[in-house]
């Protein structure tokens, strides 16, 4: 195997905005946008809601989101994650004999924080009227798009999942066979759904009619909705975690978002000098691998949604504690944590503005076609975030309880130089998506590529991860083709239990700030582009 085939990739370059995203229609809508003189902020909503139309499986109004955004010289983080359901309770989902959350249906669902989330950053940074951003994504959904080949997979991998539900059979599975690529997919519902959110914001939503149509729903087939979460739901605006490495400030969202693994990991990465070390040298891949494991054990036992568990974050992510958990690490032997992975499909993109402001997205279903529910007559396609985060474990601090918010796999960053805009990133994925972030940092910061080439350099994924589902089973390092088989048997033969796995899962977008100039990367793992002006 060679991994030489990613290194003489170049950079998008662009000198005064950029996009870098999944899609090529989102890049189309949100650089629309901003030739038209909107700013990060109103690019970032054509672009999410482009991608809840064409990227239906990942995201959508049903979904979740998280936001870093940097103006006026400052960060911001948004956390735009959904509560727990008012009746959902550990004990019901035991009383029916259910040892795990179940992962589709109603019972799976969390209230969506999609809408109110991006809204009210919209109603905070935004400049442009909504019914101006909206229209591209109206557009699609009410016309229609080619289903692209990653989609038709995505719907071919789903069938027995969707095939459940009547609502995501009919418009995925027409005649009952999967939407093959190239056929056009339209959404009408969807489409009326957004004119909606144009024309009345986010009151229909969580107090009016939609909300009207998910509390039937959820009572007529035994749902644990009763309206009060909906109408109290609100986004959190809050300062970003940060934490310096190697003379960079890297932000992250704060918990229930596991952006504190990264940041950990990170801290711990910092004792050893990375730089030193070629990138497909097996001491750096084992040292990466080694601190993810202990950020997510660390995760794992401490980390539950901040506003209803006390845990101690400031000293999980201070130097010192780096210290002492770099000493745990043993050069020549791969340990064992004892910790619990999550798959997830999820999008993410990144925009810098004329005005040099940032946007770092990112936003999920959960896992492919999250629940399989749609609300009727709405094209609202509903997350599965409680049924794939929570765990029935009573005492854990990531137990399901009324009003609760989950951990979250969910996270996205940016990173600043000398309070300067330096670099904006995110990767979907699950459990994957703070490894991937920690070793694109590491390849831009301490092997000094350029984005386009830390997109695409392999990358390596420690297991498990978070998943409650996956508590207990044993550690595994997965290489993607693109290491030497040399490293893969080092690795083995310090106690690393290694999988190889062919190049694919994230689609990492890359914004860097060099100069006077932007550089895009984007994933080659995956359909997107990088592109400015």
């Amino acid at each position: 195997m060679s991994y030489f085939h990613w290194q003489s990739a170049k950079p998008q370059m662009a000198r005064d905005y950029m996009i870098a995203a999944e899609h090529p229609l989102a890049v189309q809508g949100g650089l629309s946008v901003l030739a038209a003189g909107g700013n990060a902020m109103d690019a970032a909503v054509a672009t999410a809601a482009i991608s809840w139309v064409v990227m239906p499986d990942m995201c959508g109004p049903g979904g979740d989101v998280f936001i870093i955004g940097h103006q006026a010289g400052k960060p911001w983080a948004l956390n735009g994650s959904g509560e727990a359901p008012a009746n959902a309770k550990a004990s019901v989902f035991t009383r029916l004999g259910l040892r795990q959350m179940p992962l589709d249906g109603l019972l799976s669902v969390a209230v969506p924080g999609a809408v109110a989330g991006l809204l009210e950053a919209h109603a905070r940074f935004g400049s442009l009227p909504l019914a101006k951003l909206l229209e591209k994504a109206v557009f699609y959904a009410d016309r229609g798009f080619p289903v692209s080949y990653r989609l038709s997979n995505s719907i071919m991998n789903q069938r027995a999942k969707l095939e459940k539900f009547p609502e995501a059979a009919a418009l995925f599975l027409p005649g009952g066979r999967p939407l093959r690529p190239g056929e056009i997919l339209r959404q009408p519902d969807l489409a009326v759904t957004l004119k909606t959110m144009a024309q009345e914001g986010i009151e229909p939503f969580y107090r009016g009619e939609i909300a009207r149509k998910l509390l039937e729903l959820s009572q007529r087939e035994g749902g644990l909705f009763s309206g009060e979460e909906l109408a109290a739901h609100e986004s959190e605006f809050y300062e970003p975690l940060s934490i310096s490495y190697r003379g960079y400030t890297v932000h992250q969202n704060r918990p229930p978002s596991q952006g504190m693994i990264m940041l950990e990991a990170l801290n711990i990465l910092e004792n050893f000098p990375l730089s030193s070390l070629g990138f497909d040298d097996p001491d750096r891949v084992h040292l990466i691998a080694e601190a993810l494991k202990i950020a997510f054990h660390d995760r794992n036992k401490w980390a539950g949604d901040p506003r209803l568990v006390d845990f101690p974050l400031d000293r999980l992510l201070s130097a010192d504690y780096a210290q002492s958990r770099a000493k745990d690490i043993n050069p020549n032997q791969a340990c064992c944590y004892n910790g619990p992975s999550a798959k997830g499909d999820t999008t993410s993109f990144v925009i810098v503005d004329a005005e040099g402001r940032g946007i770092s997205f990112i936003h999920s279903n959960s896992i492919p076609f999250g629940s399989g529910v749609i609300i009727p007559s709405t094209g609202i396609l509903l997350n599965n975030r409680a049924g794939r985060g929570f765990t029935l474990q009573e005492g854990h601090p990531n137990c399901i309880a009324p009003g609760k918010r989950t951990m979250h796999t969910l996270n996205t960053y940016i990173v600043t130089k000398e309070d300067k805009l330096w670099l904006l990133g995110n990767t979907p994925g699950g459990d994957g998506q703070v490894q991937w972030n920690v070793q694109v940092l590491s390849s831009l910061i301490d092997h000094n590529y350029n984005p386009q080439q830390a997109a695409g350099a392999p990358r390596c994924q420690v297991f498990p991860g978070t998943d409650p589902a996956d508590q207990g089973k044993p550690p595994v390092l997965f290489l993607e083709e693109g290491f030497s088989e040399e490293t893969g048997d080092w690795l083995a033969s310090r106690g690393h239990k290694v999988c190889w796995t062919a190049q694919g899962g994230g689609a990492v977008q890359l914004i860097q700030v060099e100069e006077g100039l932007l550089l895009g990367g984007s994933d080659p793992r995956s359909e997107g582009l990088a592109l400015g002006s």
